[in-house]
């Protein structure tokens, strides 16, 4: 166990309560996972909470671009929570970007063409960053993780996924996705899995073969 999970471990079962602050992809989620396990081993009892749900983001994204004086077009707080795979910081991010484009342009209504454009302009900014983290990965772990986007992160262990994807044995993949886990680009929840940053996850549906 590293030093940071020793430390966060013992203020946990202390009762202590703990923020954890750093810039995105720095191992946050996995530093989580890794310490709930630990005090599950120990019998401490530990729960999961999200802060939202969807359908709470939906209505208060449209009723954010109203307040500011824009018109939403039907469909655009759900556009965004699906692009933003519901993680509170990408749809923060997404819409908030979004919002400075169609100001900048002087626009009133903002609908999905001003979102995808937004989301195109975002994965050109973070395109050498993405490229990079991806030329780190093993051929391996690129053809899992390639999967994993288009598959919605089920059953990657299946022959038939396996089989359609080109993928390796059901060992291997189960060994990339560990690995993917640990580097904090994937989270594993129940059975399904799903990557950690939702500009990465449309970057590597677009721009990876």
């Amino acid at each position: 166990m590293s030093t940071g999970c020793r430390r966060l471990d013992r203020d946990l079962a202390a009762g202590q309560k703990v923020f954890l602050i750093s810039p995105r992809r720095y191992g946050k989620s996995s530093l989580i996972r890794d310490v709930l396990r630990g005090l599950d081993r120990q019998k401490i009892l530990t729960v999961e909470v999200t802060v939202a749900s969807s359908s709470s983001y939906i209505g208060f994204l449209d009723s954010r671009f109203v307040a500011s004086g824009m018109r939403p077009e039907d469909g655009l707080g759900a556009a965004i929570v699906d692009l933003a795979a519901n993680v509170p910081y990408d749809v923060q991010r997404l819409a908030h970007e979004t919002w400075d484009d169609i100001k900048a342009a002087g626009r009133k209504t903002v609908g999905l063409a001003g979102l995808h454009a937004t989301l195109t302009r975002l994965l050109g900014e973070q395109h050498i960053i993405f490229e990079e983290s991806w030329q780190r990965l093993t051929l391996p772990q690129r053809a899992v993780l390639r999967a994993l986007v288009l598959e919605d992160g089920r059953e990657l262990l299946s022959a038939d996924v396996r089989t359609r994807h080109r993928l390796p044995g059901a060992s291997t993949v189960q060994a990339a996705l560990a690995a993917l886990v640990r580097q904090d680009i994937v989270m594993k929840d129940g059975a399904r899995y799903t990557a950690s940053d939702s500009l990465y996850r449309e970057w590597v549906a677009r721009q990876t073969f």
